[in-house]
């Protein structure tokens, strides 16, 4: 395959100076890779493709998310403006030739036992005839997130065709920009957040179709997930969300994707307090009065965008200063319980911002990802 393995498989080496850590890695990769044989032996991977946005007068650009609610709420929130086409991967029963499987296992070996099954997914796309899927036809490629080998290894494809490509990652937060696309762009950054290190924040285009604005008493609330928090946010907004509901409010959650199920479910059994699901963002946006966030984010923006007020953290995100300066935001440190709720109560009915218009701070205008791409490319 005329690809480059070690930027496709980029991400699914394991290397650590800790020889007992990654040596456990190994040993569970090695039992999934005798799980996933029969899968490879006995399958082999078919694609095809569907149009999911677009009208038939607007250029194709092709992605690959495999379905998956979060990545297409971004690329229909982002991708206006383009005839967008899903790349489907599907698995046909074949017992596959003894070519196939050695090769799959030798590139699974030099990317540390790295799953055969996606290794699979990368080999029967490079050995397809791209004609078969029109390729020439597509103007441009789009990975969300941009980091597994299958969309990387589609990057590569319309690299070699001298397509334009990008990743799109809904925040830039931990992120660095990818070497191997043409742009690098991220949907979900704050307009207070000028650190991007090399991403392009774009416009996003939110349907208002049936939505009902919030009653008053509901409190949106969002934190920073990670590993160590068990209930998707940082532990000391849960004291936040008991003082909230001793005053009537109604805290409303909304986590990462990741956090979604077991986190959602211990909010709801021992706090009682629901969890947003929805896909469509601006639905979470007009059910709550008022935004507390631990982070700046693209959601306070749009919090803001709908005439609601935001109040942050100032312990959590130092950078939440310069948010306070500009006067969009109110900036208190959710350690001051009391000093938060009465915080609040003074902005449960204030409407500081006119609707539907994002603040004026400094270059905010965003162009959406059609100009940028055309402007270059036309």
């Amino acid at each position: 395959m005329n690809l480059d393995l070690e930027w496709v498989f980029e991400r699914a080496y394991r290397r650590s100076s800790n020889i007992l850590a990654y040596s456990g890695v190994l040993v569970a990769r090695i039992i999934r890779m005798i799980a996933e044989l029969p899968r490879v032996v006995f399958f082999q991977n078919k694609y095809s493709t569907n149009r999911i946005m677009g009208e038939d007068s607007k250029i194709a650009c092709l992605v690959c998310t495999r379905n998956k609610a979060r990545e297409l709420d971004l690329v229909k929130l982002t991708l206006d403006g383009f005839r967008v086409y899903e790349l489907n991967v599907t698995r046909k029963l074949k017992i596959t030739d003894l070519t196939r499987i050695v090769r799959i296992l030798l590139i699974s070996f030099r990317s540390d036992l790295f799953s055969l099954v996606r290794v699979s997914e990368v080999y029967d796309y490079f050995i397809l005839d791209k004609t078969e899927l029109g390729l020439d036809g597509f103007y441009l490629y789009m990975a969300i997130d941009g980091v597994t080998p299958l969309n990387r290894a589609i990057t590569s494809s319309f690299n070699m065709l001298e397509k334009p490509t990008a990743c799109l990652v809904a925040t830039s937060m931990g992120r660095h920009p990818g070497n191997g696309f043409t742009y690098n762009f991220s949907a979900n950054d704050s307009v207070y957040d000028t650190s991007k290190g090399g991403f392009i924040r774009v416009a996003s285009f939110q349907s208002e179709d049936g939505i009902e604005e919030s009653s008053g008493k509901s409190i949106g609330l969002i934190g920073a997930p990670s590993p160590y928090r068990i209930f998707g946010v940082e532990y000391k907004t849960l004291l936040v969300i008991l003082k909230l509901k001793k005053h009537g409010y109604t805290p409303v959650i909304r986590l990462h994707p990741q956090a979604m199920f077991f986190s959602a479910f211990l909010l709801n059994k021992l706090f009682g307090v629901p969890v947003n699901r929805d896909v469509d963002v601006l639905n979470y946006v007009n059910s709550i009065s008022i935004l507390l966030s631990t982070y700046t984010s693209s959601l306070m923006d749009l919090v803001i965008s709908r005439g609601k007020c935001v109040v942050l953290d100032l312990d959590s995100d130092k950078k939440n200063l310069a948010s306070a300066k500009q006067g969009m935001v109110a900036v208190i440190s959710f350690s001051l319980i009391d000093s938060l709720v009465g915080t609040i109560k003074n902005l449960s009915s204030t409407e500081i911002f006119e609707k539907n218009k994002l603040p004026d701070v400094g270059n905010s205008k965003l162009e959406s990802i059609y100009s940028i791409v055309l402007n270059k490319h036309a």
